[in-house]
């Protein structure tokens, strides 16, 4: 057998051993990226949740500080006597639980029915302190898709009722 004199390509064996650690590569890269990617929807869904506990929680906590009284307490169901924006009289606000939209919703002087302020909630709790009731101890239980609870507490202060 008669031997070239320029031999500068590549043996079989060597393309076959570049293209199987070319698949390695491929395969640990893609995996880190479908790893990062679930990482990444699980932290949104995470945040998406909170934020719209957050804001729930935002509303509620204002307008029990704000309150003059507390007209109506129950455990999903709270119902303030809160000074319209003017401080010229005082109108009723209430805040109820709906478990068939999961739901918080807030009913104003203004409005004809309730109106769904943060959504995704699992459930509410009201506990109140003092008589008359001077302050407010709230829990939200948010629910993920994947069905994982996420649970906020917050303790509110009647400003008025307070002194």
């Amino acid at each position: 057998m008669m031997m070239l004199a320029n031999d500068k390509g590549f043996t079989l064996i060597e393309l076959s051993i570049s293209m199987v650690l070319l698949a390695l590569i491929l395969g640990a890269g893609s995996s880190l990226l479908l790893s990062g990617m679930a990482s990444w929807a699980h932290g949104e869904e995470q945040i998406d949740v909170v934020q719209n506990m957050r804001t729930g929680m935002d509303y509620l906590t204002r307008e029990i500080r704000e309150a003059s009284a507390i007209a109506v307490a129950d455990e999903d169901y709270i119902e303030l006597n809160v000074p319209n924006s003017t401080f010229s009289q005082v109108v009723s606000v209430a805040y109820r639980y709906d478990g068939a939209e999961q739901e918080l919703e807030r009913k104003g002087p203004d409005d004809s029915s309730f109106q769904p302020v943060a959504k995704r909630i699992k459930d509410i709790n009201f506990t109140y302190l003092g008589s008359p009731y001077k302050a407010v101890e709230i829990c939200l239980v948010g629910v993920r898709k994947d069905g994982q609870e996420v649970v906020m507490h917050s303790k509110v202060t009647v400003r008025s009722l307070s002194r």
